[in-house]
């Protein structure tokens, strides 16, 4: 509950984004329920959700919670460049991250 009232708060300081619309699309993204007035969790709402979806993404890598981005960074000294948003479509990918994926700098020792 702390991370969705963090990337709240910095969804405020995003210019030209609807923090409300966007944090209710990352909830039905999460949940996979839905937004009132819609029938399914579609491409509307994944359009919607992104400014936030990146934010969760960003806090939760930053929160050592991705193990391949950790397995990374401590064998490789990979870093975090961004995150690249619905970069796997797959179902199950979709219901595992929401689609999004991090993007690593690595630095390769000689």
């Amino acid at each position: 509950e702390q991370v969705w009232t963090k990337v709240q708060n910095q969804l405020q300081d995003v210019d030209d984004v609807d923090a409300s619309v966007t944090f209710e699309a990352c909830q039905a993204i999460a949940t996979g329920i839905p937004r009132e007035g819609h029938s399914v969790v579609g491409a509307g709402t994944f359009r919607d959700a992104q400014p936030g979806w990146d934010l969760l993404a960003k806090e939760y890598v930053n929160l050592h919670l991705a193990e391949e981005v950790e397995l990374y960074v401590s064998k490789g000294g990979g870093q975090l460049d961004s995150i690249e948003y619905l970069s796997n479509p797959s179902q199950d990918y979709m219901e595992s991250a929401g689609g999004a994926m991090a993007r690593l700098k690595l630095t390769l020792s000689p």
